[in-house]
């Protein structure tokens, strides 16, 4: 989970499937407690020798329950789909990508996905991304399904075609052919959560105020205002379509007020770190800004444990961010690689960039890593210093 409303609205979900007797609702519920107290600080003692067994026999009962309720829905929506890539968190779906692979229709998983989009598994997906050209059936079907009454998943960010590798290039609405219009007019309503939407590259400019430029400067002034109302999700989509509005007014207003709301700027950083063109004073804020968020290490971790595989980008911001929280991507890195080797090469996607930047991600988090346990023999702070002489010893010797 992004942030701690994010994870709060997640404890309610699953309160309330536990009243409709949802065994979903167990498994949230469980897979909650279990991070919980995995994460917790105790003085006198790791969490390991302190809740060892209450984090053991919460573990085993989460893989009780995803064999009992997880299971089945991966052998119904995917098993026959290798195109469908789920990623999961706490037992629900958090980011879906549709992978176009070569003998395969690109419609042939529609049905499976608007099935996926109606289950309460799905009530937080954050990102979606189709593979599919604009000329793939899917590609011009997933904004009608997502827009159906009877559709649980709220996704923040929604990829048709390739991934964006920078923002270099923005569209508007109406600039779109008739059909696309149509379709993706039905996702931007700033309830239902979308916050970025990009076709082939390209980010669509996504409203967030009607008005001229004088009434979106002022509705960004009030937007941006450290006494505006809680970081509520419509308030976060408003700031994230407004973070690119055509103005420049605009968007400082906006990107001045990230450092000031705490993790929920986290889910920005992967945008921001796009920025490679535009107004000068625009870059230098950019910059600014992203060094500023790098040195809070809880939005360092919240982006070490939720980028996707399309957000690379993060990755080397992670390899350059303080080392004790940046490590905590390594996982999720070597995951992301692991994936990508299984996938083979593929030369019309852009799997090969991602698998560079991750590579490049991990050897430099590995190598800080290895300096700083080398160097910290030196350190008289360390428990594990020796004294002087040894400590040089040693290290002439290795």
């Amino acid at each position: 989970m992004w942030s701690e409303r994010e994870r709060e609205d997640l404890s309610v979900w699953a309160d309330r499937l536990q009243a409709d007797g949802e065994p979903l609702g167990e498994l949230v519920a469980t897979s909650l407690l279990a991070e919980a107290v995995a994460q917790a600080e105790p003085n006198t003692a790791t969490p390991a020798q302190r809740y060892g067994h209450k984090l053991t026999r919460l573990r085993e009962r989460v893989h009780e329950l995803e064999a009992r309720v997880r299971d089945p829905i991966i052998a119904e929506l995917f098993a026959d789909y290798p195109e469908l890539e789920p990623s999961w968190e706490h037992g629900m779906v958090v980011s879906l990508r549709v992978v176009e692979h070569p003998g395969i229709p690109p419609s042939r998983a529609g049905d499976s996905v608007r099935k996926l989009l109606r289950l309460p598994v799905a009530r937080f997906l954050r990102h979606v991304r189709v593979d599919a050209r604009m000329s793939g059936p899917l590609h011009h079907q997933l904004p009608a399904l997502l827009a159906e009454p009877d559709v649980v998943a709220r996704p923040w960010s929604v990829v048709l075609g390739q991934a964006p590798r920078h923002l270099r290039r923005q569209t508007r609405l109406a600039a779109l052919a008739p059909d696309h219009q149509r379709q993706l007019r039905a996702l931007i309503d700033p309830d239902r959560g979308l916050r970025s939407l990009f076709l082939d590259g390209a980010r669509v400019e996504l409203p967030w105020q009607p008005g001229d430029k004088g009434t979106r400067k002022r509705a960004a002034a009030s937007l941006a205002r450290r006494h505006a109302p809680a970081c509520t999700a419509t308030r976060m989509t408003r700031l994230s379509r407004a973070l690119w509005d055509p103005s420049l007014r605009v968007r400082l207003q906006i990107i001045d007020t990230l450092p000031l709301i705490g993790t929920e700027a986290a889910a920005f950083v992967a945008e921001l770190l796009l920025v490679e063109r535009g107004q000068l004073e625009w870059l230098t804020r950019v910059r600014e800004v992203l060094d500023t968020l790098a040195r809070n290490p809880e939005i360092v971790s919240a982006v070490a444990l939720n980028f996707t595989a399309d957000q690379t980008r993060c990755a080397s911001w992670l390899a350059a961010s303080p080392l004790a929280v940046a490590h905590q991507a390594v996982p999720r890195i070597e995951a992301m690689l692991a994936c990508l080797r299984a996938r083979g090469r593929d030369p019309s996607t852009d799997d090969d960039a991602a698998r560079r930047e991750l590579e490049a991600a991990l050897l430099t988090i590995r190598r800080r890593n290895d300096e700083r346990l080398r160097w910290r023999s030196f350190d008289p702070r360390s428990p594990t210093s020796q004294p002087l002489l040894a400590r040089l010893r040693r290290w002439l010797r290795d």
